[in-house]
């Protein structure tokens, strides 16, 4: 990494404050990640991003318009109904099931993925929902 003389380094779950902080920060100013949970939420990520580079009333735009497809796209014949998120990973004949609070913490969208996702998932929804 160090080779593409980055301007910022963003930290993920990837970078861990203990053992990898000091060796970015020594690339480039180095952002750690925002909590313990593992994946930081989508919309602290936009904020803090924001504040860094200035633009905190653009971040802010960004998170409320996404917020608005999520309503706009929220089904209320789902609500109080449970789900189960699986993935098949190809080629390791492995299945995982997680449950909601991971499945949340995933929630990085970006403004290709939330289209493309509900235009993937919506007919089964609404059927669930009787819509």
């Amino acid at each position: 990494m160090a080779s593409l003389q980055p301007d910022l380094v963003l930290g993920s779950w990837l970078v861990d404050p203990e053992t990898d902080f000091d060796t970015l920060s020594a690339v480039a100013p180095t952002v750690a990640p925002l909590g313990d949970t593992g994946v930081d939420r989508w919309d602290e990520q936009v904020r803090v991003l924001g504040e860094i580079l200035g633009r905190s009333d653009d971040a802010e735009k960004i998170i409320s318009d996404r917020e608005a497809e999520i309503a706009e796209a929220a089904l209320p014949g789902l609500a109080g109904r449970t789900g189960v998120l699986s993935q098949y990973v190809v080629g390791q004949g492995q299945f995982a099931v997680v449950d909601y609070p991971t499945v949340a913490a995933f929630n990085t969208p970006s403004s290709l993925s939330i289209g493309y996702a509900l235009d993937t998932i919506r007919p089964q929804l609404e059927a669930i929902a009787g819509v």
